[in-house]
């Protein structure tokens, strides 16, 4: 029988408070559950909607949920404490989109013996204004000056393109 959907919720948010909970706080407006696991698509009537269930031969069985984390940048990134870290609390609001997947050896295991996350880091990382995301202007239709006019070599047996 499939684990129930709050144990999981429970395992996947004391993980994520452990991989996420020193480096954000909840924000000013929301409550103490920074977490909130999406549903998107599936009936929320039934008790395991929007929870992902596997099951192997061995026994092994694998849970999943996707989730987005709702906080402030209040601490250093990535819990670490190196006063030479260029990313120092930014006081910034971010919303980190993820999915996490628990293994466990059997059905009737309480803890998982595995957990892999699938962080959206790179949205992330905009948000806290590390990086910047941006899409070219389309507004000038003038050709880009490093662009060759015409391939300099093709491959016969190739498609044309020069690679």
């Amino acid at each position: 029988m499939a684990k129930d959907r709050s144990v999981i919720e429970q395992l996947i948010r004391r993980d994520l408070d452990a991989l996420l909970g020193r480096s954000f706080a909840p924000g000013p407006l929301e409550d103490a559950r920074a977490v909130e696991f999406l549903l998107e698509g599936v009936d929320e009537s039934d008790e395991v909607s929007g929870l992902l269930v596997a099951s192997f031969r061995d026994g092994r069985m694998h849970y999943g949920l996707r989730w987005l984390y709702r906080g402030v940048h209040a601490g250093v990134a990535n819990g670490r404490s190196d006063p030479d870290d260029p990313v120092g609390p930014t006081n910034n609001s971010v919303e980190i989109d993820g999915t996490t997947i628990l293994e466990f050896a059997n059905d009737a295991a309480d803890e998982p013996m595995g957990v892999m996350r699938y962080v959206d880091w790179l949205s992330t990382y905009s948000q806290l204004g590390i990086i910047h995301m941006a899409r070219p202007s389309s507004g000038d239709n003038e050709v880009v000056a490093w662009l060759p006019e015409e391939p300099e070599e093709t491959n016969p047996l190739s498609d044309g393109f020069v690679y």
